[in-house]
């Protein structure tokens, strides 16, 4: 079986430019005989092999010719010359809206272009639930599509596109239509599919998206490949290639809060969190209103939940209409914490002249991988605190000016009795029990597991080889109970074996030795009772599906449906 999944040799694609619509009819009439058009080669002598599990980016300006490389990989456009071989099947996301009829509802539209992709009804109404809950249309699903907004159609075009089993999947630049939670949302499972192995054909002019996702990246220009390599040298051609036209002419989490009156959005994995931000003086009192040019210190105390390599600590500031006004982190600053701890605070403080204009504003605090949130958010709070500028008869200007800001930052390993006290506050609305299938799982179920799933018509996800979670025990409380499978197809000769901890004490452990959903229980020491714990399963021996012939690289410790205390 080849490796390749898509091959191009010698396209080009040619279209006619006529003058008026007389002329294409007068053409039409002549039989060709006389020339009435210009031709305009969008491709020219294409060439490009793509190996399967690849994912390409294709950048270039606009009019370069990429959505024409697109469209013909995915047969909606013929060649002029050359030929096109594709080896997959292959799910496109090339124009808001193609394919769908606007009088037909979203249910429907999926029903038609899925059976106009070769699946069978029973393949689609087995997809439908992914597909909507993926798209988070609600109600929508059942409404005319002429009734949707243009972010809508991505929800539902991204969702059908990733969840019909692509070999191929192919994306040209919608995404920058949806908001940025969706957006978000595609990234990660773009991610996940390119894990998997699927083959992706990625356009973009988000050069941070390109560097963060893609294997490789082609540049097109003026219907040619110019350029062919890792993301960062295209890239950097490719911002060579504007600056010389320009001489020319040019799971996850969210929870909604209210801080201090003000509505929150608290976002992430949640590996880190923010325990408190706070505005203050030159003398440290906390400060509620600022006059403009005074110096401040913004102090914000970050707590770990898991071990992280070199975090990023952020913020902006953002006037009442939502604007960011000003916005930097440490990576910018040059500023690396290096490996972080588990149990660890880090203490950042800001020292900067607050030179923006009279006005209320908000400071939200990210905590992320390398310069951008979208290499990998661990906590993003918007709108952590809010406060006012007011005029001073000495410094006044219009507008708003940057703000350069000075960073300080300590670190401290915190002790047991503090890591697991703020844990309880943080976690004060913890349930006490857990389905997979609910809306607030990720929030609780707190590390090492997968993407949702589904077995024998059970939600489950897979657990890594370890797992932790968090529960409120009541002293009613006598036993911790999950419904577990093992999985392994030699379970019975190899049974799976798991120690369970509270709170960093060992309190039992279980054993799986069949290959079917199973109930099983943990005894609660009396010391458990009362208080919200952290619960932490270690699992003995973990496995790979691949190992079994199986298409899947993760290693994989027991599928968890549920968790209760009873």
């Amino acid at each position: 079986m080849s490796d390749v999944a898509v091959e191009l040799s010698n396209v080009s694609k040619m279209y006619r430019v006529y003058r008026s619509s007389l002329d294409r009819l007068k053409d039409w009439v002549s039989l060709g005989r006389r020339k009435r058009y210009k031709e305009f080669w969008a491709l020219k002598d294409i060439n490009l092999e793509v190996e399967k599990g690849t994912m390409l980016g294709v950048v270039g300006q606009n009019g370069a010719g990429k959505s024409t490389l697109l469209s013909i990989i995915s047969g909606i456009t013929a060649p002029t010359t050359g030929s096109v071989e594709v080896n997959g099947r292959v799910s496109a996301l090339l124009e808001l809206g193609i394919g769908f009829h606007p009088e037909l509802t979203g249910r429907k539209n999926v029903l038609l272009n899925g059976r106009m992709l070769g699946l069978s009804r029973e393949e689609l109404e087995e997809r439908l639930p992914e597909i909507v809950a993926f798209s988070e249309l609600g109600e929508f699903i059942d409404r005319p599509l002429r009734t949707y907004s243009s972010g809508m159609y991505v929800r539902l075009g991204f969702s059908m596109a990733i969840n019909i089993d692509p070999e191929i999947l192919i994306i040209d630049e919608v995404l920058a239509v949806g908001d940025a939670y969706f957006q978000q949302k595609c990234v990660r499972k773009i991610r996940e599919l390119k894990d998997n192995g699927i083959t992706i054909l990625f356009v973009s002019h988000d050069a941070a998206a390109v560097r963060m996702l893609c294997d490789e990246a082609v540049l097109v220009d003026e219907g040619r490949i110019i350029d062919r390599g890792n993301p960062m040298d295209v890239l950097d051609h490719y911002n060579g290639l504007i600056a010389k036209k320009a001489i020319r002419n040019e799971h996850f989490i969210i929870e909604k809060k209210c801080v201090g009156g003000v509505n929150s959005y608290r976002s992430g994995n949640f590996y880190a969190v923010v325990k408190d931000v706070k505005l203050l003086d030159e003398n440290g009192d906390v400060l509620h209103n600022v006059t403009t040019g005074q110096r401040v210190r913004l102090v914000a105390h970050i707590v770990f939940w898991q071990d992280v390599k070199d975090p990023t600590v952020g913020f902006s500031i953002r006037d009442r209409f939502g604007n960011n006004v000003f916005g930097t982190n440490s990576y910018h600053l040059k500023k690396f914490f290096g490996e972080v701890k588990r149990g660890e605070e880090i203490t950042v403080e800001y020292e900067f002249d607050m030179n923006v204009g009279v006005g209320l504003y908000t400071i939200s605090v990210t905590v992320h991988l390398l310069d951008v949130h979208l290499f990998g958010t661990f906590f993003w709070g918007d709108n952590l605190l809010s406060f006012s500028v007011l005029p001073d008869p000495d410094y006044s200007f219009v507008g708003v000016a940057r703000v350069d800001a000075a960073l300080h930052a300590s670190r401290k390993a915190l002790s047991f009795d503090e890591f697991i006290s703020y844990l309880r506050e943080f976690y004060a609305d913890a349930p006490d029990s857990i389905d997979v299938g609910s809306e607030q799982v990720d929030k609780f179920l707190l590390y090492g597991v997968y993407g949702l799933e589904d077995w024998e018509g059970i939600s489950f996800k897979w657990s890594k080889e370890r797992f932790e979670f968090v529960l409120r025990v009541s002293p009613e409380h006598t036993k911790l109970r999950f419904v577990l499978r093992g999985g392994k197809p030699d379970i019975g000769d190899a049974p799976t074996e798991a120690d369970v901890f509270c709170d960093g004490r060992f309190i039992g452990s279980f054993r799986l030795s069949e290959d079917r959903w199973v109930d099983v229980g943990i005894g609660l020491p009396d010391w458990v009772s009362g208080e919200i714990r952290d619960f932490d399963v270690k699992i003995k021996n973990p496995w790979k599906a691949s190992d079994y012939g199986l298409e899947d690289s993760r290693v994989l410790g027991v599928a968890i449906s549920k968790i209760y205390l009873e």
